[in-house]
């Protein structure tokens, strides 16, 4: 899981392609979307957060599994 900032699309892409690369560099993980298991984002921050930081924040969740040769 991640956090970005949730209308901020150059901090959203910059985030989700950090995640990205540590899951790819890792050497253990590989990432595990399909049609029925994909990234997700979420905000759960409450209004009178964004009313205090400016922004909402974006949970960036990401399906990863180990890498089949490690099993």
């Amino acid at each position: 899981m991640a956090i970005s900032v949730d209308a901020d699309g150059a901090n959203h892409d910059r985030v989700y392609n950090s995640i990205l690369e540590w899951v790819t560099e890792s050497g253990c993980f590989e990432l595990d979307e399909n049609d029925t298991r994909r990234s997700l984002g979420n905000i759960t921050s409450p209004q009178y957060i964004k009313e205090v930081m400016g922004y909402h924040q974006m949970d960036l969740y990401f399906p990863i599994r180990i890498k089949e040769e490690r099993i």
